[in-house]
């Protein structure tokens, strides 16, 4: 009975250091993959922030167009009569 006790204890302390490489690998990826997650959130605030704002700067391009070419038009008739 003692000599099987012995025996089990050292595939006990066998297994307790193959299990205790598998823990430290299994600690360090779930560090890595709740990191990679915080980063993925991260990333898709701003990525919506940036499309709102795309959206937002296409609906206004038309109006800043217009009024760049109405200062463009009113500058050019000004100085069409100023030299006329």
């Amino acid at each position: 009975m003692e000599k099987e006790a012995k025996k089990a204890s050292k595939v006990e302390q066998k297994v307790s250091i193959l299990m205790k490489g598998y823990e430290n690998r299994s600690h360090v990826l779930r560090k890595q993959i709740g990191e990679a997650y915080k980063q993925l959130g991260s990333s898709i605030i701003e990525y919506e922030s940036f499309r709102g704002l795309h959206q937002l700067e296409a609906l206004a391009i038309p109006s800043r167009i217009e009024v760049l070419f109405l200062d463009f038009f009113k500058t050019s008739n000004f100085f069409y009569l100023l030299f006329h």
